[in-house]
């Protein structure tokens, strides 16, 4: 089936926010797709995320051409005739009101839309070469190499994954720090040295295979000291702010901890924790980046299916010879449109963020918005010139869920 571009519909209907609210909506195409898979409605409950798949437009008319580079898949004829039945005598227009309304109840109820965690969906990057490369689940490479962890960082834009701050979840794996006037060595989890403050060791007085003992037969000065010493090395563990900010206090050295950020996890080593400038990846796990004919793509599709949730298009002519969007599947695409110094992230078919000097402004900020206001016009003809029959722009990302 065809695919069809805004144009070919018609001004009138592709900027009427009811239209393209429901003709952009996954949910809607997933519907309409004659061999929609089972995985379109059955995958489509809401789990908490940082990733929001549909920030589609409310605004009024007058900015709904902001909405009209959206997500442009097969659909055409079948998708007015649709419609029209839905306008029940009312016309095509009355139709998508009503299948909006179906869908979401009201127009608001998209902003808050989300889809599974990241680490959970197929992800297809889509290469200047046309060659998509794809993401499945739980399928991962572990690199341990300096020069690759470098290139791997810098390809997939991964520095904020060796920091403690903020969007990143840290666990500290290893240290030696001062507690009580006693030198301790947290070494994977397990307590390997305990030093009083005569340097002699007081490891298995306290410690069995690396754990803190019960201390049942102790006095109560080492049960008191051990129950306190153990909660210590769980906040410690968990990146504790009140111990990190304290660290002097504590003489922490030597860190190991471990980060996350979406699907991407990062061994990281500090010799202290104000010195960035000493950070080095020793490990890092990124999702596996497979082709069309690998056996992991190859095997996953079949397997889909054989349990009724076909997703054959994800590896279809379609999508590798058109770059069309894989049709009969619920999914989210998000790209970054080439504007200068000031790239544009958008997310179907919707500008999002922006970075300005090297930083990025997501759609809350003034900074944001007043770009936004000054130049909206124009972003909207760039974003719709990127989109035009219904083709996948170069590095765009496609999530299937």
């Amino acid at each position: 089936m065809a695919g069809y571009g805004i144009d070919s519909i018609g001004s009138s209907y592709a900027y009427d926010p009811y239209f393209m609210y429901a003709y952009n909506s996954p949910s809607f195409m997933a519907n309409q797709t004659p061999a929609a898979s089972p995985a379109a409605q059955t995958n489509t409950q809401t789990e908490q995320s940082n990733y929001v798949t549909t920030p589609y437009n409310t605004e009024s008319s007058s900015n709904a051409g902001l909405i009209a580079g959206g997500l442009l898949i097969a659909g055409g004829a079948a998708t007015l005739i649709y419609a029209s039945k839905r306008g029940n005598g009312k016309g095509i227009k009355e139709g998508f009101k009503n299948i909006w309304k179906g869908i979401t109840g009201k127009a608001d109820d998209i902003l808050n839309k989300t889809s599974k965690p990241k680490e959970k969906l197929i992800k297809i990057t889509m290469g200047a070469d046309g060659k998509p490369v794809y993401q499945l689940p739980n399928k991962t490479q572990t690199i341990t190499n300096a020069d690759e962890i470098t290139n791997a960082v810098e390809k997939f834009q991964l520095k904020r994954l060796s920091g403690l701050g903020k969007n990143v979840q840290p666990k500290i794996e290893s240290a030696t720090f001062d507690f009580q006037g006693n030198t301790i060595t947290l070494n994977n989890g397990k307590i390997t040295a305990m030093q009083n403050k005569d340097r002699k060791s007081i490891l298995e007085q306290f410690t069995e295979n690396g754990h803190l003992k019960n201390m049942e037969n102790g006095t109560v000065e080492d049960k008191k000291f051990v129950n306190e010493l153990k909660e210590f090395i769980e906040k410690l563990q968990q990146c504790d702010k009140e111990i990190l900010q304290k660290h002097k206090d504590y003489n922490l050295s030597d860190i190991t901890y471990w980060t996350q950020y979406g699907p991407y996890k990062a061994k990281v080593h500090r010799n202290q924790i104000t010195k960035a400038q000493d950070t080095q990846i020793q490990e890092l796990i990124i999702p596996k980046q497979l082709d069309k004919d690998s056996d992991e793509v190859l095997s996953f599709v079949r397997t889909q299916r054989e349990a009724g949730h076909n997703i054959d298009t994800i590896i279809g002519k379609d999508l590798l010879e058109k770059r069309k969007l894989p049709a009969g599947c619920d999914y989210s695409m998000s790209f970054t449109l080439p504007n200068g110094n000031t790239p544009i992230k958008v997310i179907d078919g919707k500008p999002v963020g922006i970075t300005i000097d090297k930083h990025y402004y997501d759609v809350k900020t003034d900074k944001f918005k007043a770009y936004l206001e000054k130049h909206g016009k124009e972003i909207n003809e760039m974003i719709t010139e990127q989109l035009k029959n219904g083709k996948i722009p170069d590095g765009a990302e496609i999530y299937i869920f």
